[in-house]
C-alpha cells in the first residue's frame, strides 16, 4: 500500500509515498549548489544498493567535498513525523561515504536542531543530543527527546576517498534510539 518502512525494527516511525520529497535549495543553501543524483525512493526501499549520490552542481568546481566545498540534501517531511533519533547511512565499501558532516533538523515550532559528526566517538551537545559515526558508517542523530520535524538538511563535508561525490543510502527515522539494532 506503497508504505516505506524507514527501519527494519518495528517500533519505527513509518513514512508513505509523498511523505518526504526533496526541498527545492534554499538561498543559504544555493551558494552550495548540489547536483542530486537518484530519488527520494532510493533512501526508504531498505535496499543499501540503490543510492542517491551529491556532487557540486558547478562543473568548475574541482575540489573534493570538505568545509569550504559541501554538498547539501535537503528532505521536506509533509507528514512532519514525531522522531527521537536520526540514522544515515552510505552504502558499504563506497568511496562516496560521509566521514564528516552535519544534520540539521528544522521542527515544527521552528526551532532548529545542528548536529555535527566527524569522528567515531559519541559527541555530546548542550541540549543532551548527540551526534556520532558508528564503526559500521552510518551517521547517528538522537535527539533525546522525541520532536516533530519538517525539515532536515544534510550537509557533507567529507568522505572516506576525500573526493568529490557523496552517497547516502539510507535513511531512517527512529521513534527512539533505544528501538536502533545496528545492522
Amino acid at each position: 500500500d506503497n508504505k516505506y518502512p524507514v527501519s527494519t525494527i518495528e517500533r519505527s516511525t513509518t513514512v508513505q509515498e509523498g511523505d518526504v520529497t526533496l526541498a527545492s535549495p534554499s538561498e543559504a543553501t544555493k551558494s552550495n549548489a548540489t547536483k542530486v543524483e537518484g530519488t527520494v525512493q532510493d533512501l526508504f526501499n531498505n535496499d543499501i544498493e540503490s543510492s542517491i549520490t551529491l556532487e557540486h552542481a558547478d562543473s568548475e568546481i574541482d575540489e573534493p567535498i570538505s568545509e569550504a566545498y559541501p554538498v547539501e540534501l535537503e528532505l521536506d517531511l509533509s507528514r512532519q513525523p514525531v522522531i527521537g533519533g536520526i540514522v544515515i547511512q552510505s552504502p558499504p565499501d563506497s568511496e562516496g561515504a560521509i566521514s564528516t558532516g552535519e544534520v540539521e533538523a528544522e521542527l515544527t515550532d521552528g526551532e532548529t536542531i545542528d548536529r555535527y559528526a566527524r569522528t567515531k566517538k559519541r559527541r555530546p551537545f548542550r541540549s543532551g543530543a548527540t551526534a556520532m559515526i558508528d564503526a559500521d558508517g552510518a551517521i547517528l542523530i538522537d535527539l533525546k527527546n522525541q520532536k516533530p520535524v519538517k525539515k532536515i538538511r544534510i550537509k557533507v563535508t567529507g568522505t572516506v576517498s576525500e573526493g568529490n561525490l557523496a552517497e547516502i543510502s539510507q535513511v531512517e527515522f527512529l521513534g527512539d534510539m533505544k528501538d536502533r539494532i545496528p545492522p
